[in-house]
């Protein structure tokens, strides 16, 4: 049964984190939605690290792929705001797609990792 493969864990996992971007990564991990806030540059940056500590892949490919994205727009003849996030602000993860992963790639190639975007000012854009 169920239960049974929960009692017969004997390792305790001790994550130390910033609990204020970890519960962010949390919420992501329950609920496969990326929730980030938009008003607080410092805490979104805190998160992408947190992130990347702990290899969470999809997540970052998914923000990645989002950046690139506002860029496309925000280099669109419309003049969409380039911080804006156009989608819903509760945007749900099923996974990584390919062209998640092509956005993503683009990302890289342009800013070579997110500590360069970071330093650019260039995230967040989520």
């Amino acid at each position: 049964s169920s239960s049974d493969a929960f009692t017969t864990l004997t390792e305790v996992l001790y994550i130390d984190q910033d609990p204020e971007a970890f519960k962010f990564l949390v919420h992501y991990i329950r609920y496969s939605q990326i929730d980030l806030p938009r008003d607080d540059s410092f805490l979104f940056q805190r998160i992408l690290c947190c992130a990347q500590e702990l290899e969470m892949a999809d997540f970052i490919t998914f923000i990645k792929a989002r950046t690139m994205r506002n860029i496309e727009r925000s280099q669109a003849p419309l003049g969409l705001d380039p911080t804006a996030d156009h989608d819903s602000p509760h945007v749900l993860l099923d996974s990584v797609t390919d062209v998640h992963r092509q956005y993503a790639s683009e990302f890289d190639r342009r800013f070579r990792s997110i500590s360069v975007a970071l330093e650019q000012n260039v995230l967040p854009r989520s």
